[in-house]
């Protein structure tokens, strides 16, 4: 049953519902409430809450927590399959733009994607992808995790925890405020540490700090 339906059949028409309203300062175009608990709200900001009724956002969610340590979904962007062959690569993803004279253009995108290693459609090792863009230059991926957690900083396929790869010179820069700086490897019964004491053209390794 419905509280109110609106149909369109106008065949050159296709527009659907109007709500025009002269808002006033601390109004909303358009709220919807269920026992007087805001579901949804518009403000005449254009700010759009769900959840609550005085967004500070373009678009705030609000939800109360429940118990446990789980995480608690807040925003699912679903990707369903469309009939079509899947290929790896492919997942949802949040584009970001930033400001540029006249407008905006591409800056980042975080996306969920098929793994490599997905294989059939019924299976898919997802994986998580970080692109950025040079000026007015198309996107291009910055870091991966894998589906095994392996991260890989310009290595699209880590086959380690850390990854990284570049064709500069120097592909990693540890510094420390101290007058020591130093890097523990260490497995279940004892540590090496590999660093500098202070004296730039000295190297230090040693079982201790």
């Amino acid at each position: 049953t419905y509280l109110a339906k609106f149909i369109n059949t106008h065949a050159s028409n296709p527009n659907g519902v109007l709500i025009d309203c002269n808002a006033g300062s601390g109004g909303y175009s358009l709220q919807c409430e269920q026992d007087a608990t805001v579901l949804f709200h518009v403000g005449n900001d254009g700010d759009i809450g769900i959840g609550t009724a005085s967004p500070g956002a373009p678009l705030q969610i609000n939800k109360a927590a429940g118990e446990g340590t789980a995480l608690e979904t807040m925003l699912s962007l679903v990707l369903s399959d469309g009939g079509v062959d899947l290929a790896d690569g492919h997942g949802p993803s949040i584009d970001f733009y930033i400001p540029e004279d006249g407008g905006s253009e591409f800056g980042a995108r975080i996306g969920a994607v098929r793994g490599a290693a997905s294989g059939a459609d019924a299976t898919a090792n997802a994986e998580l992808v970080f692109y950025t863009s040079v000026d007015d230059t198309s996107p291009s991926e910055k870091v991966r995790i894998d589906a095994s957690g392996n991260v890989g900083i310009g290595d699209t396929s880590p086959s380690f925890p850390l990854e990284v790869s570049d064709v500069v010179d120097i592909v990693g820069h540890f510094h420390s405020e101290d007058n020591m700086g130093l890097i523990k490897i260490s497995d279940n019964s004892q540590a090496v540490y590999v660093g500098c004491d202070g004296n730039a053209s000295k190297m230090q390794i040693g079982m201790t700090d």
